[in-house]
């Protein structure tokens, strides 16, 4: 398990946004939890559905370590 601080977990997701996603990193905070992504979705009704598929995560910090692999 990683022990790294939510300001390193989101720097790595900066880094690797520029590498993948032109710098382009989305954070959703919904009522029971936090997604994160690579790139800003569109939200018509094809790409809501990609989102509510997304796995969602109680804390921001799991969430970015989900994201960035270090889980």
């Amino acid at each position: 398990m990683s022990d790294k601080s939510l300001e390193q977990l989101v720097m790595l997701a900066e880094i690797t946004a520029k590498e993948v996603s032109d710098g382009q990193l989305t954070l959703m905070r919904f009522e029971n939890g936090w997604k994160v992504m690579f790139g800003i979705p569109i939200l018509n009704s094809e790409e809501s559905e990609k989102v509510s598929n997304y796995k969602e995560f109680t804390t921001l910090k799991n969430a970015l370590r989900h994201l960035v692999g270090e889980v």
